[in-house]
């Protein structure tokens, strides 16, 4: 792979995978996108791109261009970067984490077939090109939405890249990636980001809670520190499948509470036990990714 790469968006993911780039494909050129100045001085400081462009120059240079937004920016950038590499053999692939919004604001664009709709399946609770580290994408997965509708070229070099990385691909509809990383992934965050704010709220009562928890509450708040500046719109977009999720939780979670206030030990431990089985999913998952080889 001899050619140049631009990345839109210098942060975790952006910036791990301009370094995975550089790891695995150290003859391309990587070129970097980034209004935070700041950002763009630490990302050229330390290698994670060789030169930071505007957006013209940058795609201008390009044979791919990465989209590494949050998801409302990638949106609203989108129809320009397409404009700009419309009637050219440019792939342009972004890494979302809600598609179907992404999706839609392109669906009629003369461009739309040098377009691959991703998302990786990966990520750290920290934000920013100073959290980036070339193994982020290690066998983990790589979703694309609504392949038919980018070129036979643009899915080949989108697979390409994707092969770099060392992820695994999975095909989705755009729904069907929504309703799933509702459940997934943004269900989790909004359950984070509530119990953070509980014990927030009750530490005003009682004086040194948080210094009283265990490992089993910092796991549980971990999301917690996410970035309002990604999520935000992840949940905006996403809003009725996240929401419905959250429905599904609270139901689940009044239930327990009922059983707790009914005393009725035979259907927690029930509850329990039917929980339990998730791990046993998770364990599967974990043979299947050791099982599998990259894309």
């Amino acid at each position: 792979m001899n050619k140049t790469i631009c990345f839109i968006g210098l942060g975790l993911i952006g910036g791990s995978m301009a370094l995975k780039i550089k790891k695995e494909a150290p003859s391309v050129r990587r070129i970097g996108v980034e209004t935070n100045e700041d950002h763009a001085r630490f990302a050229i400081q330390e290698g994670i791109v060789d030169e930071v462009l505007s957006l013209e120059e940058a795609i201008s240079n390009a044979d791919l261009v990465v989209i590494a937004l949050p998801v409302n920016l990638i949106s609203g950038i989108l129809p320009t970067v397409l404009n700009l590499v419309s009637g050219t053999q440019k792939t342009v692939l972004d890494a979302g984490s809600t598609k179907k919004g992404i999706c839609d604001s392109v669906t009629d664009h003369p461009a739309r077939t040098n377009f691959v709709a991703g998302h990786p399946i990966a990520g750290t609770e920290n934000s920013g090109p100073a959290a980036a580290f070339d193994s982020l994408f290690d066998n983990k997965r790589f979703i694309i939405c609504e392949s038919e509708k980018s070129s036979a070229f643009a899915l080949d070099e989108a697979l390409r890249f994707v092969s770099l990385l060392n992820m695994q691909v999975t095909f989705l509809t755009p729904d069907v990636h929504d309703r799933s990383y509702a459940y997934v992934s943004h269900l989790s965050h909004a359950i984070s980001y509530s119990l953070g704010v509980s014990v927030l709220e009750m530490e005003k009562e009682i004086e040194g809670l948080v210094e009283l928890s265990g490992s089993g509450f910092s796991s549980m708040v971990r999301l917690a520190k996410s970035s309002a500046s990604m999520w935000v719109p992840v949940l905006m977009q996403n809003q009725k499948e996240t929401t419905m999720a959250i429905d599904r939780f609270v139901s689940r979670l009044e239930r327990v509470k009922d059983l707790i206030n009914q005393k009725d030990e035979a259907g927690l431990r029930a509850f329990i036990l039917h929980a339990n089985e998730i791990h046993e999913l998770l364990l599967q998952k974990e043979r299947n990714a050791k099982g599998s080889n990259p894309a």
